[in-house]
């Protein structure tokens, strides 16, 4: 364990930073190195707003071409991997089940819509690889099948695919509609969709299949612009005699028109042309203008200010095996467009006065963005950074009115008070102030001060202690063996570890392995302004990556 430190005596934070673990796609998490699937999707408890799982199905395809499939799948694929991707939609999800079947996922879509969505993507598939001859009147067909989440598990909660693929087989075929529609054109039953379909009728006939011509099709387009560009000339000769038609049902208006477009020999044209008016020798404008930049008093430049932000840091935490909890972080956004953020933002000279006047006010961003998933119950708690002097002396009873402002729901179900440690607590101080803080809210985390190694004085009631890792430098670090002893004195106060700030995967993986219970930082994923449900994330994907 710890054998990305090289020189094996300290941790430092900021060297390198890797790519993060989980990406922020619209409202939610999604993979970017951990292979989240559909499968972990729909297993979890909260999945009633999914909708269904679609079914796309190349059986027939597959059968059609026999022993040819192995040579002509790769092309297939690709087309249809290029139909998904430009039509799934974001926020929807599509997979590669089986030489089959390909499956897809609508969480975005209303059941109506989803339905229509997968329609069209088969209809769109159908006619990349066959062509115009993709009409519903012959096959082989694509079919399009949807499976309730629940029906689409095995015992051990694995997707059935011989199951899906069964519900793909007997799905719906894209081109039905326009089949019918084409049948009641030529006054034939309903149920006569066409000859009887056979492999070499669509793949060795005298027109080759859509995609081997779609390269030279793209040719051909671009050398034939100019034809292309008037053929609804060609197709109908008289369209400006269409287009001028109705100017002889109003006399006025031909006239009009006649008048402005006749030519300027005309003598009707030289009537309707404005006289020229000769130029004044001094222009009224410009003694006027000449007037106000003599009475206007220079301005002095408009100074932008620096100005606070709030973003948060979306958490792993052990027991729940998800994304769950955040922690709030304030930026500075300098005026040159730099932004400062963490621990850095606060500065170094900053009095007890302005550092309760800025806790307060990431304490009020914090519930401000709280609250649209507490009005859908959804539980995501915070940890929110306070100063030690915020908790001490005349600032602790104002402090403690501002957060009884909030309600009780929202203070005991979401508020993390996260206590910046200064290094002059005391036990009993300390416990004190715990106490209280637990009396009103949902829990209480300690970060002991890195200039003094991470010693401090810990008390019963804590619910968690750690460390940030964006406060270490080269003069302030942590070794593995400290590490390792401050994760025991927690263990030994009833507490769990936390460790923010993590850069580097293989960080990652070494602080869960040594036992952390929640850890953040762009390693997992990066910061983000806007609170999102829980993500679930199985312990042994971040061990893996």
């Amino acid at each position: 364990m710890f054998k990305w430190i090289k020189s094996a005596k300290k941790i430092f934070s900021g060297l390198t930073s890797d790519r993060a673990l989980v990406r922020i796609d619209d409202d939610g998490f999604m993979s970017e190195d951990i292979a989240v699937n559909i499968e972990d999707i729909i297993t979890q408890e909260d999945n009633e707003d999914i909708g269904k799982i679609h079914v796309l199905s190349l059986t027939e395809f597959h059968q059609a071409m026999g022993d040819t499939w192995d040579a002509r799948e790769a092309k297939i694929f690709l087309l249809t991997e290029s139909v998904l991707r430009q039509m799934v939609g974001t926020g929807n999800r599509w997979e590669h089940q089986s030489k089959e079947i390909y499956i897809m996922l609508f969480p975005t879509l209303s059941e109506i819509e989803a339905d229509a969505r997968a329609y069209d993507i088969a209809e769109q598939l159908g006619l990349k690889i066959i062509g115009e001859r993709f009409d519903g009147t012959r096959r082989p067909f694509i079919r399009v099948a949807g499976v309730d989440p629940k029906d689409a598990l095995t015992a051990d909660g694995k997707l059935d695919i011989e199951k899906l693929e069964a519900a793909g087989r007997a799905g719906d075929s894209a081109g039905e509609e326009t089949a019918k529609k084409t049948a009641q054109k030529a006054n034939r039953k309903e149920g006569d969709l066409g000859p009887k379909w056979d492999k070499n009728s669509w793949i060795h006939g005298d027109n080759p299949v859509e995609w081997e011509k779609e390269a030279r099709q793209h040719e051909s387009y671009h050398s034939d612009w100019k034809k292309n560009d008037h053929h609804s000339q060609d197709h109908n000769n008289d369209w400006h005699e269409q287009q001028h038609a109705h100017a002889d049902t109003n006399t006025d208006w031909k006239e009009k028109h006649m008048r402005r477009s006749a030519p300027k020999n005309d003598p009707s044209w030289k009537t309707l042309r404005r006289e020229k008016k000769e130029k004044d020798a001094e222009p009224q404008w410009v003694s006027m203008a000449q007037n106000d930049q003599q009475k206007a008093s220079p301005q002095a430049p408009q100074k932008t200010k620096p100005r606070y932000t709030i973003s948060f840091s979306p958490c792993w935490e052990r027991n729940a095996q998800s994304l769950n909890t955040y922690k709030s972080l304030l930026n500075l956004q300098m005026p040159s467009g730099e932004m400062i953020e963490g621990p850095k933002a606060y500065g170094s000279k900053k009095t007890a006065a302005q550092l309760f006047k800025i806790d307060v006010w990431l304490l009020q961003q914090t519930a401000k963005a709280l609250f649209p998933l507490l009005s859908k119950n959804i539980k995501t708690p915070v940890f929110i950074p306070i100063h030690s002097s915020t908790l001490r002396d005349n600032f602790a009873d104002p402090f403690f009115k501002e957060i009884a402002k909030f309600t009780a729901q929202l203070r005991q179900e979401y508020f993390i008070i996260e206590i910046l440690d200064d290094g002059t607590w005391t036990l009993e101080d300390l416990s004190n102030s715990v106490a209280r803080i637990k009396e009103t809210c949902f829990g209480v985390a300690f970060n002991p001060n890195a200039e003094n190694d991470f010693k401090a004085t810990l008390c019963p009631g804590l619910d968690w202690v750690g460390i940030d890792l964006t406060t270490l430098n080269e003069s302030s670090g942590i070794s593995p063996e400290r590490l390792e002893d401050l994760h025991s004195e927690i263990q030994a106060i009833g507490a769990q570890t936390y460790i923010f700030g993590i850069t580097q995967r293989a960080q990652l993986s070494d602080l869960i392995e040594m036992g952390a219970g929640l850890v953040s930082g762009a390693a997992l994923v990066k910061n983000t302004d806007k609170l999102r449900p829980p993500f679930a994330l199985a312990e042994e994907r971040l061990k893996k990556a």
